[in-house]
C-alpha cells in the first residue's frame, strides 16, 4: 500500500532491494502494476543481497528482481554489501565473492538489462580496490550519510571518482538501529528548521 500511495503521490524512484528480511520486491511489483504509471516514468533500483555474492548466482538472482518487478530491464543494480557479516547470510558462505558479482553486474550492464550498476556499503579500501579494478565504473555509491555521520571521506573519494554519491538514511533511521530509542536527526534544530520553512 506504502508504494502505491507514494506512486500517487508523485514518485517515480523506487529503491528497493532483494534482501526479504526488509523488503518485498514481489509486492512492489504488483503495486507499481496497479498504479497504471508507464514504465518508463519510474527509475528502479535493487540490490543484490551478499548471499547471492558469485557469478552465477548473481545473474539468476538478477533475474529473479525482474520477474518480481514486472519489468525486463532495472534502472540501477547495486551489490547491497561487500561481503556477509554478522548473521546476514546464516552463516552459509556465498558462492564467490564481490569481485565475482561485480563481473556479473558488468555483463548485465553490457546486455542493456541494467542500464545503471553501482555499490552500496563499500568501505573505503574497497571502493578504492573496485575504482582500480572494475572495467565498467559504478555510477552510484550509496552509503549510510546523515548530519551526524556525514561520510566525507567516502563522499570526496566518490566524487573524485566521478561517481555519484548517494546517501541512506539521511533522516536518521540508522541511529534506531543501532540502538538508540530517539533519532537525534529529526530533533536537530537544523533539521526543525528546514521543515518548518519547507513543511
Amino acid at each position: 500500500q506504502a508504494v502505491k500511495w507514494a506512486l500517487a503521490a508523485g514518485y517515480r524512484m523506487l529503491d528497493t532491494a532483494q534482501a526479504r528480511e526488509w523488503y518485498r520486491e514481489d509486492l512492489v511489483g504488483k503495486a507499481i502494476a496497479e498504479s497504471g504509471v508507464p514504465r518508463g516514468e519510474l527509475f528502479l533500483t535493487s540490490k543484490l543481497h551478499p548471499r547471492h555474492l558469485g557469478r552465477a548466482t548473481t545473474l539468476r538472482q538478477f533475474e529473479v528482481s525482474l520477474r518480481d518487478l514486472n519489468t525486463d530491464y532495472l534502472d540501477l543494480f547495486m551489490l547491497h554489501y561487500p561481503v556477509c557479516w554478522g548473521n546476514l547470510c546464516g552463516g552459509v558462505p556465498p558462492e564467490g565473492t564481490w569481485k565475482d558479482s561485480w563481473r556479473a553486474l558488468e555483463e548485465l550492464h553490457a546486455a542493456g538489462k541494467a542500464r545503471a550498476i553501482g555499490v552500496s556499503n563499500f568501505d573505503l579500501g574497497q571502493l578504492a580496490e573496485l575504482k582500480q579494478w572494475a572495467k565498467v565504473a559504478p555510477a552510484v555509491v550509496q552509503r549510510n550519510s546523515d548530519i551526524f555521520s556525514a561520510d566525507l571521506g567516502a563522499q570526496v573519494f566518490t566524487r573524485g571518482s566521478g561517481w555519484v554519491y548517494q546517501a541512506y538514511s539521511s533522516l536518521g533511521s540508522q541511529w534506531m538501529m543501532k540502538g538508540y530509542r530517539d533519532n537525534p536527526v529529526l530533533s536537530a534544530p537544523a533539521v526543525k528548521e528546514a521543515a518548518a520553512a519547507h513543511g
